[in-house]
């Protein structure tokens, strides 16, 4: 199939596309003449016009076949078009034939969420306790910043309660500011999600409720790291109840703020945005968290103090420490007030300021009280709970978000290019300089040279419905940007063909042509404008939910979980593709098949990496583990497998 402009041009058996380009006026290049006749195919598509005038015509003639439109009406209007509709396949080899394909055409997901869960739990937890810079790095800023908060506010005394407000809210903001080292890491993984989900490999709610039932350790951990170096040095309260609540409140607001990075990891479009989004929330919970600006002087503002996350945690953790029982000595409550009755009774220098307060002096409150009135936290013990309770709800709002953001938000990668240009700039543009190719060896030729080692390797250990795909007047159209003029544009103009099993199809074109596009609708992954036609999978109309798992997609870019092995990658896609019918040995034996078809054996142990790393896998090793692990129901052959060694 050749593609101009989204529409095809030809489509039919490669030993006809000659004979038909050369009855609209293209004279090809002679058998023995050393152009490749694959080059030329991919330069007439791509500028027509000198193609043609190459073989002697006048591409400024009207009636020229040098347009995309007069190309495709050209192919229309040929003998040949139609011949791809026909089939030597009879109806009943294109149909889900056994009892597995039957059950699992129509179904969301191989197996149950709870099996899901376990799997994916057990994925992120490698994955996790693997990324040793991550883990070592969060533990060792705990103990390092511990200890020097602990030594800026070593002992402090009771009485000094805007410094005890600073260094609650200062733990507060570094415990929950440790997670802002998630971001990159999330940022990175969520294309492996994307196409894990989209793939239907496993729910959304699996991978979200992974990601935050691992963290839960590591929060638990860097958390009592912290509160037990600080907690001491700073001259809090030393009870068992205190510390409990402080260190309660504490991996609250961890939890909660690794929820709020995970649900801008997602929605960001990439790193320098992930960075950015979360300043305006997190300048409202410091701004308004009550030390900045006390609450009574928020004004018309003072609804943000309500909304604060760290205005509930701070208060929470002031009245924990403020009201127990160490700050039960009784004071005056307004120290001012104190100071001017002292000044007008001398002789009272020498009294108790409790026989004071009995005798009515001035007023007088607890200790406690007195700080919380003076640095304007409310006393209320009706908000004792409070901090742990938003810390809750943030959390399970963030959790949520995450969840639809992971169902519903796609950040498209740049796959594929952008078309070459319009038919009269193509035209007008300058002759090109044709290159002479080498000619290709015939058939006999390769037969003696082939490698002894290509020999026929088939997949043995399950056995899979073939099957093939039809797509028929398939068109789709997109909204332009007003920057870009507005309106519509159509990418897909009327392609109609099929992909049958064991058969090889080429799609060819130009840069722009469609050829990605055209495979990104046939996949369901564009999103956005509008698509017509149908689309049929062993004659049954394409359904977006299990299309997706029930079919290899091979993109441009190879996303792997960098901390995962080879083996691993092939295992975990196995185990959540294949249904409950497959055994374990059974699915063992087909990771140990594509382990070997697809040479891959000697990689098998080693972690994928990072695209480009020194110690990761090279690009064509990512490509054909891409292959292995989305080839779930491919049966490859020798054909592959020379196609995968000329990647590497």
């Amino acid at each position: 199939m050749l593609l101009r402009e989204g529409a095809p041009v030809y489509h039919g058996r490669r030993d006809k596309a000659a004979e038909h380009f050369k009855s609209i006026g293209y004279a090809p290049p002679p058998p023995d003449g050393g152009e490749d006749i694959a080059d030329w195919y991919v330069n007439l598509v791509a500028q027509p016009g000198k193609i043609y005038a190459r073989s002697g015509g006048k591409s400024n003639d009207g009636n020229a076949p040098v347009t995309t439109e007069a190309l495709a009406s050209a192919w229309r209007a040929s003998p040949l078009c139609g011949e791809q509709d026909k089939t030597k396949h009879s109806s009943s080899e294109v149909e889900l034939k056994t009892e597995f394909a039957l059950k699992q055409y129509g179904v969301g997901g191989c197996h149950s969420t709870w099996q899901h869960f376990k799997w994916v739990l057990g994925r992120q937890y490698k994955v996790t306790i693997r990324n040793k810079l991550f883990v070592t790095a969060r533990l060792g800023a705990a103990v390092m910043t511990s200890l020097v908060l602990g030594s800026v506010w070593y002992q402090l005394p009771k009485e000094q309660g805007f410094e005890k407000l600073g260094m609650l809210l200062f733990c507060i903001l570094h415990i929950s500011f440790s997670n802002f080292s998630e971001l990159t890491f999330s940022v990175e993984q969520k294309y492996v999600a994307y196409k894990h989900v989209d793939g239907r490999v496993f729910p959304a709610l699996t991978y979200i409720a992974a990601w935050g039932l691992i963290h839960l350790p590591i929060a638990l951990f860097e958390t009592a790291v912290f509160s037990l170096v600080l907690y001491p040095m700073v001259g809090l309260v030393l009870e068992a109840g205190p510390w409990m609540f402080f260190y309660f409140n504490l991996v609250l607001a961890n939890v909660a703020m690794a929820s709020f990075f995970r649900i801008i990891a997602l929605l960001a479009p990439n790193m320098e945005a992930a960075q950015t989004f979360p300043g305006p929330v997190i300048a409202v919970f410091i701004i308004f968290a009550g030390f900045l600006i006390t609450p009574t002087k928020m004004g018309f503002l003072s609804f943000m103090y309500h909304v604060s996350l760290f205005a509930y945690a701070l208060r929470s953790l002031c009245q924990n420490e403020f009201l127990s029982s160490s700050y039960d000595k009784v004071v005056a409550k307004n120290p001012a007030e104190y100071i001017l009755y002292m000044q007008a009774n001398p002789a009272q220098n020498t009294t108790a300021v409790e026989t004071l307060c009995a005798n009515g002096a001035f007023e007088c409150s607890t200790m406690g009280e007195a700080i919380m009135n003076q640095i304007s936290i409310d006393d209320d013990d009706s908000y004792f709970w409070g901090g742990a309770m938003m810390c809750g709800g943030f959390w399970a709002l963030c959790f949520l978000g995450s969840l639809q953001a992971l169902r519903k938000v796609r950040i498209q990668m740049n796959i594929g290019s952008s078309r070459a240009g319009t038919d009269a700039e193509i035209a007008a543009a300058s002759n090109e300089v044709a290159v002479a190719i080498p000619k290709s060896p015939s058939k006999a030729e390769l037969a003696t040279a082939a490698n002894p080692d290509d020999v026929h390797i088939d997949q043995k250990n399950i056995e899979f419905v073939p099957m093939s795909i039809a797509w028929r007047d398939l068109e789709y159209t997109v909204n332009l940007a007003k920057q870009a003029g507005g309106g519509t544009k159509q990418l897909l103009q009327s392609v109609t063909s099929a992909a049958q099993p064991e058969r090889l199809l080429a799609l060819m074109g130009a840069s722009g042509a469609g050829k990605t596009t055209l495979l990104d609708v046939i996949a369901g992954r564009k999103t956005g404008g509008v698509r017509k036609g149908t689309i049929k999978l062993n004659g049954h109309e394409v359904e977006k939910q299990t299309f997706a798992r029930l079919t290899a997609y091979c993109e441009q870019m190879d996303l792997h979980n960098e901390f995962a092995t080879v083996e691993e990658a092939l295992e975990f896609s196995a185990k959540l593709r294949l249904g409950t019918e497959v055994s374990a040995s059974q699915r063992r034996g087909f990771v140990e098949e594509a382990l070997d078809i697809l040479e891959l054996r000697p990689v098998a142990g080693r972690m994928i990496g990072k695209s480009g790393s020194a110690n990761g896998l090279s690009p064509g090793q990512r490509k054909v583990l891409t292959v292995a692990v989305e080839a779930g129901s491919v049966i490859l052959t020798v054909v592959a497998k020379r196609i995968l060694r000329e990647a590497k």
